[in-house]
């Protein structure tokens, strides 16, 4: 049976240039061996050992067995040759073929149990038909995946070898009815059902057979290696294109699932440069092997590499990977700001990168967790600012995402209330000012510029300290004028500072306070009982 992999693998081509022949550098034999020569030329060598080559199984023994059945088939004459092919025939049927089974594809099947199928049974009787002098073909029914042998006398003669009454099959109904029963096939005489091949095609085709059953296996490497020797010693056939362009892929895709992306992207790029057929699917496995090995290059922190990789990649398939580009970018951030801490590198690098793709959510989010990483970092020492600052707000500036500015408020947050934990309010509320400038609207900061003057009037509200504590009561109205809180808090500072100042009976100074107080605060009917009281005690 001749089986083609196209259809069980990846992909079929629909229409395929045949390819022109090479030799692949990853089919994996010894530069001397029999069959590295066999590759080269294959015309050099007798069908018999080119079967046995193509089979796997070239040995001196093995050439010895198939000699001494070539010479018994010798020993058959006729002066007819065509009657000579059916003795042949006959023979081989009797003494050499036993038992019909579906994947017996090689000579070893032959050799060493008799067992055939379509490809096994053409080339043995090709072989047998070879010293007589007999020119035989082969032809391959690509639809029904089956191949039969043909001879040409003064008519064209069919010979279906999987049937001991195969002869001249095309003019028997019979044996094409025989054949499907066998095999499977269903016979066609139709031109465009049909491919003619010589002999090196029959052992392309034999080599495409031990490719299917690698596949059935799920053995993708000999898979690969079977086509590549189809392809190199029948590079014409569109089928074989199809084939070997599958192999290239499940071998490629295999590699892949192992992590193994440099030798799997070297293979595709043999197969995008030799390769005439269809390159989508090569062209997929190629960016999924790409994508792979640079992140290899990446955690290896080795950047420069993974860029050269990228470059290669797109000159090699003839187009570029804006996708794959900005994947890189994006590693590579993360890799220099999440393993290696180089925040100052990774800035420079998401400065450029932030330009190229602006609209990169990837790239935004990635930047934006640098600036949060900064931050992390820099509250760890607190009492070290402005150390860092520079850095900081170099990262605030290129305000990639939604988070940048809650970021920036919790590092000033931070950095003004350790100044004021730390005995410094003024500091810290200068701390907030300076914030304020480049976030005029924050709330968060100015609530946070509230809490140190807050805090801080308390604390020389106990104190009896009421100046001070006023101080910091105006200065936190600077930055919400209409807090009721902070506005009643002042009020009760005021009346309490005017009573401590008329209980020690400095008039004077009530009176200024008093003032002030009402200026805010003028329809209060405490502070203007104070004032009567003042303006007595001071005969105004």
């Amino acid at each position: 049976m001749l089986r083609t992999i196209s259809a069980l693998l990846l992909f079929v081509l629909m229409s395929v240039v045949p390819g022109r022949a090479y030799i692949s550098k990853f089919i994996d034999i010894a530069a001397d061996s029999k069959e590295a020569q066999f590759l080269q030329n294959p015309s050099q060598f007798p069908l018999a050992e080119a079967g046995l080559i193509a089979s796997g199984i070239y040995t001196e023994d093995n050439l010895l067995k198939l000699n001494n059945i070539i010479a018994e088939s010798k020993k058959i004459t006729d002066p007819d040759k065509r009657a000579l092919a059916k003795k042949i025939f006959e023979f081989m049927h009797k003494t050499i073929l036993k038992k019909y089974v579906a994947d017996a594809t090689t000579l070893e099947n032959v050799l060493k149990n008799s067992q055939y199928n379509c490809v096994s049974s053409t080339l043995i009787y090709n072989i047998l038909l070879e010293p007589q002098g007999i020119t035989a073909k082969a032809v391959v029914l690509p639809s029904q995946e089956h191949v039969f042998s043909i001879l040409s006398f003064n008519t064209q003669v069919e010979v279906e070898t999987t049937s001991p009454y195969g002869f001249d099959a095309a003019n028997n109904p019979e044996i094409q009815a025989n054949l499907k029963k066998l095999t499977g096939a269903v016979y066609s005489s139709q031109a465009k059902d049909r491919i003619e091949v010589d002999n090196i095609g029959l052992l392309a085709f034999l080599y495409v057979n031990r490719a299917y059953f690698a596949s059935q296996k799920k053995d993708n490497y000999n898979a690969f290696q079977y086509m590549l020797k189809a392809a190199a010693i029948y590079p014409n056939s569109a089928i074989i294109a199809t084939n070997t362009a599958s192999a290239f892929v499940n071998y490629s895709a295999e590699l892949i699932d192992k992590k193994d992306f440099a030798k799997a992207m070297a293979i595709l790029e043999e197969a995008m440069d030799k390769l005439s057929v269809d390159k989508t699917k090569i062209i997929n496995n190629y960016r999924a092997a790409l994508d792979g090995y640079i992140s290899q290059l990446v955690d290896a922190k080795k950047y420069d590499d993974a860029f050269a990789a990228l470059k290669k990649a797109e000159t090699v398939s003839g187009s570029k990977m804006p996708d794959i580009e900005e994947n890189v970018y994006v590693r590579v951030l993360y890799s220099l700001i999440n393993n290696e801490k180089d925040f100052q590198k990774a800035l420079t690098l998401a400065a450029d990168v932030s330009k190229k793709y602006p609209d990169s959510k990837y790239i935004q989010n990635v930047a934006q967790n640098g600036f949060n990483s900064v931050y992390e970092m820099l509250i760890t020492k607190l009492d070290n600012y402005p150390e860092g600052e520079e850095l900081f707000l170099n990262w605030y500036k290129l305000k990639t995402g939604t988070q940048f500015d809650p970021i920036y408020e919790n590092y000033y947050s931070k950095v003004a209330i350790n100044k004021y934990e730390g005995g410094s309010p003024d500091d810290g509320l200068h701390i907030i000012d300076k914030a304020i400038k480049l976030l005029p609207k924050s709330s968060v900061l100015k609530n946070n510029a509230i809490y140190i003057a807050g805090n801080q009037a308390n604390v020389y509200a106990d104190k009896k300290d009421y100046e001070n504590a006023a101080k910091y009561l105006k200065i936190a109205l600077t930055y919400q004028a209409d807090n009721k809180n902070i506005l009643d808090n002042l009020k009760v500072l005021y009346i309490a500072w005017i009573y401590s100042e008329i209980d020690a009976e400095k008039y004077a100074n009530a009176d200024k306070i008093c003032a002030e107080a009402l200026g805010r605060f003028p329809d209060d009917s405490k502070l203007l009982y104070y004032r009567k009281y003042i303006d007595k005690k001071i005969k105004k």
